[in-house]
């Protein structure tokens, strides 16, 4: 591990270093007010920050959070997809909050709107609520992209984690219905429920996100061992991934879930679509959404912004 990962293990408490997943009432949420420390350790400032309402059904609406860097312009509009909270776990607390930095960074270096679904999670909500309401929210702000301040047919869609998950699924349904999207952007993406891809690997140990963890994230969203090979489940599995759009996928060397990243990146090239794979060796999974500890994660968000100027340009 590099020493910035030793300082931010070093640094986390006993709430911070618990699997959230496993957690109920006062502990959980203790443990989540905790880690939000870690998550808003630096902020970047954006120009407008506004809560809207997302009509997803005729009698449901969802939150999401718009982020315009520059209000006066028409810029492009990056829809953003949460991912795990630790000690709370992917797929089961609410996230808004806690990925309201990294939406700020991603707004200010992809000179983009930034607009994050709240979608709901586990428990009581499992496959396949948290992908229907992604869906629903897509078109609802593809099509609503100008009232948000954005440009009109320059979307790019992404997330961490989980929210990488159903980034790589919904990019797959949007084109199945005629869809365009600019680009995705996967994040340390989890894309096998069968967790058939990992391997042993030297110093391979993730300090933040162990196997336990993973299984118990996988079990709060799976209720039925057979849609784990599912390709809306698994999109890792899915044999139609020509004519997708561009893709970054960013993976973390100590991350149990690199390999899958990797072979999916490279199953998105064999299919002859635009991919770019970037993988940091010594960071920990989700390290992007720690910019306050460390350099890697200033670097890939920075890396993210250029992706999305490129492919979401005039």
């Amino acid at each position: 591990m590099s020493n910035q990962v030793d300082d931010f293990v070093a640094s986390l408490s006993a709430a911070e270093r618990t699997s959230f997943y496993s957690l109920t009432g006062e502990e959980g949420s203790s443990g989540y007010r905790a880690v939000g420390r870690l998550l808003r350790a630096v902020e970047c400032p954006v120009d407008s920050v506004v809560d809207a309402l997302v009509p997803v059904a005729a009698d449901r609406r969802l939150l999401v959070r718009i982020y315009d860097p520059k209000p006066a312009e028409r810029l492009p509009l990056f829809i953003y997809l949460h991912g795990m909270c630790y000690s709370v776990g992917g797929w089961v607390v609410f996230a808004l909050d806690s990925d309201d930095a990294l939406c700020r960074h991603l707004a200010h270096h992809a000179d983009a709107v930034v607009a994050s679904v709240g979608y709901r999670l586990g428990c009581g909500y499992a496959f396949p609520d948290p992908l229907d309401d992604c869906l629903a929210s897509i078109y609802w702000l593809m099509e609503h992209a100008e009232t948000l301040g954005a440009r009109q047919g320059a979307v790019v869609l992404g997330g961490v984690s989980c929210g990488a998950n159903l980034s790589a699924v919904a990019a797959r349904r949007l084109r199945d219905a005629g869809s365009e999207l600019a680009g995705q952007v996967l994040l340390c993406p989890i894309l096998d429920a069968t967790m058939s891809h990992w391997t042993e690997r030297p110093g391979s140990a993730d300090p933040i996100l162990t196997a336990d963890d993973i299984r118990g994230y996988w079990a709060n969203y799976v209720t039925s061992p057979i849609a784990h090979a599912d390709p809306d489940v698994s999109p890792i599995f899915s044999d139609a991934l020509q004519s997708l759009p561009p893709a970054l996928v960013i993976t973390a060397g100590l991350d149990l879930l690199r390999e899958e990243g990797r072979a999916y990146a490279e199953q998105l090239r064999e299919a002859h679509n635009s991919v770019e794979a970037r993988d940091y060796p010594g960071m920990v999974h989700d390290f992007i959404r720690f910019p306050g500890y460390f350099d890697c994660a200033r670097d890939a968000v920075a890396e993210v912004g250029r992706f999305v100027r490129r492919v979401a340009g005039d």
